[in-house]
């Protein structure tokens, strides 16, 4: 068998290959952690496996490694996301899970590479989302989830004991990230686009929807900036932060790096925290929002991306792995001087995002259990946490308190999801 080993704490993933029970393994080479779903192929001397690159030649790519001596070459480029390669049996073509800017990679198709010939071809091509596949024994038959996104935007009061009943703001078009603006707007991305609404949801208008998709909105030094994302705005393949004024205008560039992801503002509205994959290691890192050079906050490597800093602007926290296979702690910094402050142990249900409340006191995150999510604040000073939420059964994606803490929003997602199955109808690929 063949696999990858994610070494989250030092940005490292291993590609090994082993017997079928666990015996002799065997390091076939050793990658940085954006190295995903290794197969083997069906005359079993090479594997193939997807890596996403983000630089200015290319996306992601997918890379053939010679089983017995680790060798790699690149086999196909693309301004794709390549995931979950599957050969064919007869070696002609890869399957894959193809997701494009055209949906900000919110919507996976299936496609063929041919092989040797290096050509993409899709196999589907319209609303719906794929994110897995299994071929038959033949080749002829492919299993899959189809699947519908949908992202529901609720709000709910809000006080120290927890959340009141939620109102849903939104659910179509599906919500994928939102935030709170100073004066109680929202700010949501949409239709691979940023739009501002008021908390009820009404007027809903574009901030942003163009050509260049754009995701992760945050208000910004009191409202005068929203920060996003984006893929393909400054040309190339990487993903970087952009700055824009309240309207939408003026719009400035913040980050080069190849995956740049917004986190919050500080404060005074002079930093943007941010996530950054920074030479195969996920990180935390600072720039000013008037422009400048960025600064790596910690050498601890992140889980999620989620950096937040406290509402006095004195504290930084994150979700980091200290040790091989250990607990995943928030660790909290000193803001100014970026030395450690303390670590808290999370609730064991814990994953996803964490956010501070609006009066610092507590980090609220979500929480699974008996396949049900709820909210989690954890107090700072390390006394027990309480859950602030009810029960439900669609997963928290995001999650934000409005600036004075009288109102919690929330997105909260699911799946609408079919197996079907795509059968061969000629004798072609």
């Amino acid at each position: 068998m063949v696999f990858i080993r994610k070494k989250r704490n030092e940005g490292e993933g291993d590609l090994i290959v082993a017997n079928a029970d666990g015996s002799g393994e065997k390091l076939l080479s050793k990658q940085n952690t954006r190295l995903y779903d290794p197969a083997w192929a069906p005359d079993g001397k090479s594997i193939v496996a997807s890596e996403f690159i983000a630089d200015q030649s290319a996306l992601s790519a997918l890379d053939l490694f010679d089983p017995s001596t680790g060798e790699k070459r690149t086999f196909k480029k693309s301004d794709l996301r390549l995931e979950s390669p599957l050969w064919l049996p007869d070696q002609s073509g890869i399957l894959v899970v193809a997701s494009g800017r055209d949906s900000n990679f919110n919507r996976s198709q299936i496609g063929i590479i041919s092989y040797p010939q290096r050509v993409y071809r899709p196999v589907t091509n319209d609303t719906n989302s794929y994110p897995s596949i299994s071929l038959s024994t033949d080749g002829k038959t492919i299993a899959t989830v189809q699947s519908q996104y949908v992202g529901t935007l609720q709000t709910a009061p809000y006080d120290a004991t927890g959340a009141g009943k939620p109102a849903t703001i939104s659910s179509r078009p599906p919500t994928n990230w939102f935030g709170w603006t100073p004066d109680g707007k929202l700010l949501v991305e949409q239709e691979s686009g940023i739009f501002q609404m008021n908390a009820d949801g009404s007027n809903r208008a574009p901030l942003l929807h163009d050509d260049s998709p754009s995701f992760g909105p945050i208000s910004c030094d009191h409202g005068r900036y929203v920060i996003f994302a984006s893929a393909s705005r400054g040309g190339g393949n990487s993903l970087n932060i952009w700055r824009t004024d309240a309207t939408g205008g003026n719009l400035k560039q913040l980050t080069t790096g190849t995956d740049d992801v917004p986190a919050m503002c500080s404060p005074d509205g002079k930093w943007l925290v941010y996530a950054s994959y920074d030479s195969g290691k996920f990180v935390a890192k600072r720039v000013p929002v008037d422009g400048g050079a960025p600064t790596q906050l910690s050498e601890a490597l992140l889980t999620c991306g989620c950096v937040n800093v406290s509402p006095d602007g004195k504290y930084l926290a994150f979700q980091t792995q200290p040790t091989t296979g250990g607990a995943v702690v928030i660790k909290i910094l000193d803001f100014e001087t970026l030395q450690p402050v303390k670590m808290i142990e999370r609730d064991p249900r814990a994953g996803g995002e964490i956010r501070y409340t609006s009066d610092g006191k507590t980090i609220g995150y979500p929480i699974r259990e008996n396949g049900l999510y709820a909210l989690w604040v954890s107090p700072v000073d390390g006394s027990p946490g309480h859950r602030v939420t009810e029960f439900e059964t669609d997963h928290i994606a995001d999650f934000h308190w409005t600036p004075d803490g009288k109102t919690l929003g929330l997105l909260r997602t699911h799946n609408d999801s079919d197996v079907v199955l795509l059968r061969q109808t000629t004798s072609s690929h």
